[in-house]
């Protein structure tokens, strides 16, 4: 049979209490006694243990607030903190109203994260006037300093234009960049939008937007597109598409009221370019502007030519020519003097470009519709073929008249002298 002492209470030799009972609760040593469990001992409770202090702890509880289940996953709140798997360990916060875990040094809180179920957010930050840091690592990636401003790469946001500082990306040293990945569908767009608010028309008031598969890269003010550049780097300005009845062209400008469509301006009144014109051989023209006058000059350099003549026959070919006087038809009131340009082409063919009844054609490189081959007619809505219409510059008239005059005056000299 066990051998059983009941006692109130165990003394030392000088009279310390060791345990004492009273009332149904048991105190083991007194205030500053230091109580040693030994290395390899082991504290077994299978109830509970309250309001108590230790080195680490201080535990003032009066329910349990935390839990470390079997497999080491941590709830407090909770006595079923979430079990993520092998690999896992969950240190899991729960509460009606709120939960929140702070980093605290000092006296500041430098970070805090909040999550609360009454409204579906998540917090996290600085309660104080510091910055948030994300690292990879060991390394800082993003930075959001205690203005709101976002970096990416940067942390001397406030460094920048206070207009536009809110986020920097880039370390300002090699190549940095932003990518927005689309699908690759006809009218998939990545976009950029610029909104002054949140009706449907300020959502996007301004917009840069590029659609896959047709690849066209689009310029929005005012919700409405103003220029557009192709596949084939063609820009169009106030239009979308190519200007039906025109040659390929790498800037299309389309007027659809009373402005003007192209304007240059110089800030001297001095000889100034408006405009150069170059091939591979070089310039070949320019506009120029003065103080009171603009000059449309070709090349012209006597550097530039060969076989120069001044011994031919102008006064022949110039009999040829027949000005006529004509309006046009879409300008049916107007009457005007000039030419036909495929009755000029066989006497000054420097004047003319295009071919007599030429029509447009479906050329290599372009996207044919089903069907049709490189070379075909191209046709409008209507089905008839488009012309490519001649044209004249009649400065390059001149040097024929001029030849002549000085033919007929050299003839009146002549005569004059007989």
């Amino acid at each position: 049979m066990a051998s059983i002492i009941k006692v109130d209470t165990i003394q030392d030799q000088d009279g310390n209490n060791i345990i004492n009972e009273s009332a149904n609760t048991i105190t083991i040593g007194a205030s500053g006694d230091t109580i040693t469990i030994p290395s390899g001992a082991t504290l077994a409770n299978s109830g509970i243990v309250t309001g108590f202090q230790s080195t680490g702890i201080d535990d003032n509880a009066t329910e349990t607030t935390i839990t470390i289940d079997s497999n080491n996953n941590i709830g407090v709140g909770t006595s079923s903190p979430t079990n993520f798997g092998a690999g896992f360990k969950t240190l899991e916060l729960k509460n009606a109203s709120g939960d929140a875990i702070e980093l605290v040094a000092g006296t500041g809180v430098i970070a805090q994260t909040i999550a609360s179920n009454t409204n579906s957010l998540v917090y996290m930050g600085s309660r104080s006037n510091n910055s948030l840091v994300l690292t990879t690592n060991d390394t800082e990636r993003m930075r959001i300093d205690s203005s709101g401003n976002v970096g990416i790469g940067n942390t001397t946001m406030s460094s920048f234009n206070s207009e536009a500082n809110n986020l920097v990306v880039g370390t300002g040293a090699g190549d940095e960049g932003i990518t927005i990945y689309t699908g690759s569908s006809v009218g998939n767009h990545g976009s950029i939008f610029f909104a002054d608010g949140t009706d449907v028309n300020a959502q996007k008031r301004g917009q840069i937007r590029y659609e896959q598969n047709n690849e066209v890269m689009s310029f929005f003010t005012n919700t409405s597109e103003r220029m557009r550049i192709d596949v084939s780097g063609r820009v169009y300005i106030g239009t979308t598409s190519q200007i039906i009845g025109t040659h390929n062209h790498t800037l299309g400008v389309s007027q659809s009221s009373d402005d003007t469509p192209i304007t240059t301006k110089t800030n001297s009144t001095v000889d100034r370019f408006a405009i150069d014109f170059h091939n591979p051989n070089g310039r070949v023209g320019y506009v120029l502007t003065s103080g009171s006058s603009t000059t449309y000059a070709t090349s012209s350099d006597y550097r530039l030519k060969e076989n120069v003549s001044y011994d031919f026959d102008a006064t022949t070919r110039l009999k040829q020519l027949r000005p006529a006087r004509f309006n046009f038809i879409a300008d049916a009131d107007t009457t005007v003097d000039g030419f036909l340009a495929h009755e000029v082409s066989s006497i000054v063919p420097e004047a003319i470009t295009g071919t007599h009844n030429e029509v447009e054609v479906w050329k290599e490189g372009e996207e044919l519709p089903e069907g049709v081959s490189v070379g075909d007619n191209k046709l409008d809505e209507n089905g008839n073929t488009i012309p490519k219409y001649q044209g004249i510059d009649q400065s390059k008239l001149v040097p024929l008249l001029v030849k002549t005059i000085q033919e007929l005056e050299a003839r009146i000299t002549t005569l004059e002298n007989a």
